[in-house]
């Protein structure tokens, strides 16, 4: 036997091995660095003090999405033809919104709601302050913003004109920078939802 041959190849074995994992690694390394991840804090001021913290990789949450068929929610597709918004027809705004260029489309005031929604710099943005008669400390602020190539996979991607593609739209979300996507405030909770690459949700 060849020992000097031997030990040759165990090393070039041994280094061909050790390339590979250390590929494998760096592979993996970029992957996580790029996952995107989808961040929801809730936190009440009540005596309970309860808090919720949300961490779900964007990959996973269309899995568990595309794995849903209860209610209005079918296999990644949420059906609206049910969905009553004081008679407007949410899929037609959507497609109008994000067709349209910048400027503010709604604005409606009155003593207890303030509501605008509007686009600007690629984002859909919907504020609403609502007071509803009560004392500043209980009024309820909402902000959302989505990004317009969320809302084109929404409704592109739908299977019908009732369907909005909730799966699409997250596949859309995970190409997006880090963003704020929604804060709501009122007088005992606040609850905020954002889109970044770290897993912690600090």
């Amino acid at each position: 036997m060849n020992f000097r041959s031997t030990s040759a190849r165990l090393a070039l074995g041994g280094a061909i091995l050790a390339v590979a994992l250390l590929a494998g690694s760096t592979f993996q390394t970029q992957a996580q660095s790029a996952e995107r991840w989808i961040h929801v804090r809730v936190d009440n001021s009540d005596d309970k003090g309860e808090m919720v913290r949300v961490n779900l990789p964007i990959a996973l949450a269309e899995i568990l999405v595309s794995s849903v068929d209860h209610d209005q929610l079918h296999h990644g597709h949420i059906n609206i033809a049910h969905a009553d918004i004081n008679g407007v027809d949410l899929r037609a705004m959507l497609d109008a919104v994000r067709s349209a260029p910048d400027g503010e489309f709604v604005s409606v005031k009155n003593r207890d709601q303030d509501v605008h929604v509007s686009k600007q710099n690629g984002y859909l943005l919907v504020r609403v302050n609502d007071s509803n008669g009560v004392d500043n400390k209980d009024r309820k602020e909402v902000q959302v913003r989505v990004p317009i190539p969320v809302v084109d996979a929404l409704l592109a991607a739908s299977k019908g004109s009732n369907d909005l593609d909730v799966s699409a739209a997250l596949r859309a979300l995970a190409t997006h920078g880090d963003t704020d996507l929604v804060n709501i405030k009122d007088g005992k909770q606040t609850v905020h939802v954002w889109l970044d690459s770290k897993n912690d949700g600090e």
